[in-house]
């Protein structure tokens, strides 16, 4: 019984070899063909633009954690990542990652630097898709922010451009205090009489 190629047997140089001989044959073979692109993946899909979706790099302190939404398309080989700072040429960083994985963290980043990432999904056939870049300037930072209404508490990423938790509550909190030296949140709900404590990630931090 012989086993499939698994994601860790193809390098990524051979995996964009491939990919690109696959796309200079599908651009000599292209019709005019005007019917509906139902393939999120195609280019031409005016609701995609043959992007993936569902990735999204969050930063954190003296990291940047990934995420993305796995591929349903059954000859998905593998996934690979591209880093760069502004004004400098993507890259890949680490190794390919399985189909079935759909996150990472990356550790090898400096604190107030910003990165930008994508995702790049390679097929057994030689295809490759990619995703819109996103990017990350991972900090100490600590954000938290009142809604308007409930849920009420929000975190938010060193650099907010990520919401990394929405904390409901009964009603909205009408004021915030912080103890800097327990970093605990003061929060009041005046109709429910309560004054609510906790923590940054929205934790109670005790009655």
């Amino acid at each position: 019984m012989s086993e499939d190629p698994t994601p860790s047997s193809l390098s990524i140089a051979d995996l964009c070899r491939t990919a690109l001989a696959a796309l200079i044959a599908a651009a000599l073979l292209a019709g005019c063909s005007e019917r509906a692109r139902l393939n999120p993946l195609d280019p031409k899909n005016g609701d995609t633009g043959g992007l993936i979706a569902g990735f999204a790099a969050l930063a954190g302190d003296r990291q940047v954690e990934i995420r993305w939404t796995r591929l349903t398309q059954p000859d998905v080989a593998a996934y690979a990542l591209l880093r760069w700072r502004p004004g400098e040429t993507p890259g890949y960083i680490g190794e390919t990652y399985g189909k079935t994985i759909a996150g990472t963290v990356d550790s090898a980043v400096t604190n107030d630097e910003t990165y930008i990432y994508r995702l790049v999904a390679f097929f057994l056939s030689g295809d490759s898709a990619v995703s819109a870049p996103d990017s990350a300037t991972p900090g100490t930072r600590k954000i938290v922010a009142l809604s308007a209404g409930v849920p009420g508490l929000i975190g938010l990423t060193p650099d907010a451009r990520d919401i990394l938790y929405v904390q409901p509550s009964q009603e909205a909190f009408e004021d915030m205090e912080l103890d800097r030296t327990r970093s605990v949140l003061w929060l009041t709900m005046p109709e429910a009489g309560l004054i609510p404590r906790k923590y940054f990630d929205g934790r109670p931090a005790g009655p």
